[in-house]
């Protein structure tokens, strides 16, 4: 049972969105796009809702910025969507359950949910309720929503994570494991006999107790208390419930010793946290839902604290653990980790929050292989760039990254990332999957015959977008040809063997620049590549005007 689309409408910052789900799903994006608001729509619909207060809250009506006080009928709108997977039928005692509001389109059930806030500025009251709708979207007769939710509830894991949050007293997911279990009688009085045993020799021990009780023991002076032992101190918990409130989790350091979790590090306390959340999953879908039930998780930023390599392994833990995921993340190492098939970019355009996905027909499986190698595996972070800058090389890395320092372009806060050696996964399938996830981009090809061909394969891909903008044809052969005429042909001659440079004569052939940089072999190419970097990064001497004009076209395109 999975969920396969949630529909929100005035919730937070979304004015409408609509977002399809897999069986794992990554939502990426900058931040204050929407990805937490996601979250908490599917909780507020499939969560569980404890205590009597409001599942909505006033300020979970999205307002406009000229907008004070909510108008007539404002009405906030979450809906969840379930379509059964014909290789993955519904259990049949769902089915019965839920049997009231299936709904059938061809072959394919579904079943569609609506949890909304209505808001009557009249009567100034907020208005919640939780409906089921037809395939028209029109309301189906009242059916209890707990139904559906002891068979899909959703687990909400959020990024505020701790040992000193969760796990106390009182925490949702550490709470359950410290009630006090159903001991038979006997074997509880023991127990709790040698609890009070060990404290009574505790207080032998330690005499200043001793002394501390005498002294409290002088209170019945001013209180009507029993003559025979009116104070007591118990320096451990002599009843088994208040014993296992007082559960203590300890990890090894290093060294060996043994400390509070509370004492360890960031990262380790995360990974306390996924797993305590992981064992609550197991135990409270035993005892408290359906047997046949499957979980929404939905986490945020489960990379917290932790180091890349183990971030990149968080991905296998999350997928061992049951029922359909929903994560929100900031890290290029877990989108790493996963298909790109999961992957949903969430971006602001205008005053609206879209939704950029690669879908199933853009890539062929040879490309797929590629763009995976190139990107996912090696550089996730470049799927929460806004813009690709694509270049055929890594000398093309070092001299755009630094070139735009000289220029005090920061191309880290416009959102740009340089894609280097685009030939190694083919600049279509990039291109594609830019265009898929709603990313801009700028090729830079060489101006030989593959350069040419290179921007020829993109063209169609433009869709009406000015050329200028999205495709540059170097002036010259390549790069290093480039630099060479324009400015940088004294480091280019001096980079050359003895040989090679006695063979070129003077400097007076149309072909001389092309024949240095021709001359140069790859292994100094990436050197003198760097050295030029440094200069343009230092200012040392001016960016060429070609790559001047590479850069600001690629800059406008920032959102």
């Amino acid at each position: 049972m999975l969920v396969s689309k949630i529909e929100i409408k005035n919730f937070r910052g979304i004015d409408e969105l609509e977002l399809e789900l897999d069986r794992s799903t990554l939502l990426i994006g900058a931040n204050n796009v929407g990805k937490t608001t996601v979250l908490s729509a599917l909780d507020i619909v499939l969560g569980r809702q404890t205590g009597r207060g409001r599942r909505f809250h006033d300020y979970d009506h999205r307002r406009d910025g000229a907008e004070r006080d909510l108008p007539d009928e404002h009405q906030v709108s979450l809906t969840v969507t379930l379509e059964e997977d014909p290789n993955e039928p519904w259990p049949i005692e769902f089915s019965q359950a839920l049997s009231d509001v299936v709904q059938l389109t061809g072959d394919t059930r579904s079943i569609t949910v609506q949890a909304r806030d209505t808001y009557d500025a009249k009567s100034r009251e907020f208005r919640p309720e939780t409906v089921f709708l037809n395939t028209e979207g029109n309301e189906l007769p009242k059916h209890p929503e707990r139904a559906l939710k002891r068979f899909l509830p959703a687990f909400y894991l959020p990024a505020e994570r701790s040992a000193s949050s969760d796990f106390r007293r009182g925490a949702r997911f550490w709470s359950p494991f410290l009630r006090d279990p159903e001991v038979p009688s006997t074997p509880r009085e023991k127990l709790e006999s040698k609890l009070q045993t060990l404290s009574n020799e505790i207080l032998e021990i330690a005499p200043t107790l001793g002394a501390l009780r005498d002294t409290l023991d002088h209170s019945r002076k001013l209180i009507d208390l029993p003559a025979s032992h009116p104070v007591s101190l118990e320096p451990l918990p002599t009843r088994l419930p208040e014993a296992l409130e007082g559960t203590e989790v300890r990890l090894a350091t290093p060294a060996g010793a043994s400390i509070p979790l509370g004492r360890h590090g960031g990262g380790t306390q995360n990974v306390a946290v996924l797993f305590l959340f992981q064992a609550y999953l197991a135990s409270t879908l035993a005892d408290e839902y359906e047997p046949q039930a499957s979980p929404v998780l939905v986490i945020e930023e489960p990379e917290a604290h932790l180091h890349p390599s183990a971030t990149r392994s968080t991905w296998s833990i999350l997928q061992d653990m049951k029922g359909q995921k929903v994560i929100a993340t900031h890290s290029g190492d877990l989108v790493s980790s996963a298909p790109l098939s999961a992957v949903r970019r969430l971006m602001r355009v205008g005053d609206k929050i879209v939704v950029g996905r690669v879908k199933d027909s853009t890539l062929s499986a040879a490309d797929q292989r590629k763009v995976d190698f190139h990107i996912r595996r090696a550089r996730g972070e470049l799927l929460f760039g806004d813009v690709w800058l694509l270049g055929e090389g890594e000398c093309e890395y070092w001299i755009f990254s630094a070139a735009a320092a000289g220029l005090d372009l920061d191309l880290e806060s416009a959102g740009v990332r340089v894609v280097d050696s685009f030939a190694q996964s083919g600049s279509v399938p990039l291109v594609k999957v830019a265009d898929d996830l709603g990313i801009r981009w700028h090729c830079v090809a060489d101006g030989d015959e593959e350069g040419h061909r290179t921007a020829d394969r993109l063209k169609p891909l433009l869709n009406g977008r000015p050329e200028p903008e999205h495709i540059t044809i170097l002036p010259y052969d390549n790069i290093e040809h480039l630099l060479c005429e324009e400015g940088f042909g004294d480091i280019y001659e001096n980079a050359l063997n003895p040989d090679d440079r006695a063979d070129l004569g003077a400097n007076t052939s149309p072909e001389y620049w092309k024949e240095v940089a021709g001359r140069l072999i790859n292994r100094r190419k990436i050197p003198v590549a760097v050295e030029i970097a440094d200069l343009l990064r230092t200012k040392a001497r001016e960016v060429p005007p070609a790559i001047d004009a590479i850069l600001q076209a690629t800059h406008r395109l920032r959102p």
